[in-house]
């Protein structure tokens, strides 16, 4: 369980799964603040979680399991 005030490396692996989804602006400084949460709510509103702002084992395992690509044709 992953929720705002928690700080490490889970959390910056998060920070960047949000950012590679478009949904958190910038990739992160490990630290799960204001920012993060208000990205956690985005995502779990956008794919019909229940939105509390924190990620266990239904929010994480709505996140793609791999990334996605864009081509520059």
């Amino acid at each position: 369980m992953l929720e705002s005030g928690d700080e490490g490396p889970a959390v910056a692996d998060l920070q960047s799964k949000l950012a590679r989804l478009a949904v958190l602006g910038r990739t992160g400084d490990s630290v799960y603040g204001w920012l993060t949460e208000q990205a956690v709510y985005a995502f779990q509103k956008a794919n019909e979680n229940t939105v509390d702002g924190r990620v266990g084992p239904k929010t994480s395992a709505r996140f793609p399991t791999t990334p996605r690509v864009c081509s520059a044709s």
